[in-house]
């Protein structure tokens, strides 16, 4: 077969196939833009950024928008832009380490004594909720033993002093000495009390103590609140 011949079949091929190359060659055209641009999206993905948003927009360091969003700097915390995450509590009394301490927000009061060595072996937690929780600038104060029964004691004195301040006498009952406790009766006037008393009965009401010498209306009014019958 001379060249000629082998020319013309070519040439009579190339022009019955043409459409057909050509949809073969867009086919392969298009599968390597399809490639390129797989291995540039991979590439993209390991250097830390984002894929291509559908608005075209610019590459964003997948990196930094997460400090952005998950960290705050220094200055943005001086500025007041984070809110405060800790609390400072004073822990006093019957513990270790008595003092100033910082806490996360939100925290218990078990959670600040153990920061200050915790409880010392004679503190009392009786009256004291461990479990509550804590504000900014708290102060909580843990007693010992001593000091709960010191404390016990004040207030058991004080109750009896104000109980035998605030007792009323009864005249109908009271003797001598303990009509002397009223206020402004002396020895002699609750000698005079005792006996009418004594003759008379017991008294039916606190104005018949007017029958009384030296009592009178204004002695009457004075002593009304401190006595009874």
């Amino acid at each position: 077969m001379d060249y000629d011949i082998l020319k013309n079949r070519m040439k009579i091929g190339l022009e019955k196939y043409s459409d057909y190359l050509l949809l073969a060659l867009i086919v392969v055209i298009i599968f390597i833009i399809i490639v390129v641009s797989l291995k540039q999206i991979k590439i993209i993905n390991d250097n830390g950024f984002t894929k291509l948003s559908t608005n075209s927009e610019d590459f964003v360091d997948k990196g930094l928008e997460n400090d952005v969003i998950n960290n705050t700097t220094n200055s943005d915390i001086l500025n007041g832009k984070k809110e405060i995450s800790t609390i400072k509590v004073h822990i006093d009394g019957d513990v270790l380490n008595p003092g100033v301490v910082e806490i996360p927000q939100d925290s218990r009061l078990q959670d600040a004594v153990e920061e200050v060595g915790g409880l010392n072996e004679d503190a009392v937690t009786k009256n004291i909720n461990l479990a509550s929780r804590l504000e900014d600038g708290q102060k909580v104060y843990i007693p010992s033993i001593e000091e709960v029964e010191e404390s016990n004691n004040l207030i058991k004195e004080e109750d009896y002093i104000d109980n035998n301040k605030n007792a009323k006498i009864n005249i109908n009952n009271a003797g001598i000495e303990e009509l002397q406790k009223i206020d402004g009766v002396g020895p002699s006037l609750a000698n005079r009390i005792y006996q009418y008393r004594i003759k008379n009965g017991k008294f039916e009401s606190i104005d018949e103590l007017k029958n009384i010498s030296g009592i009178g209306d204004k002695k009457i009014d004075a002593i009304r609140d401190s006595i009874s019958l």
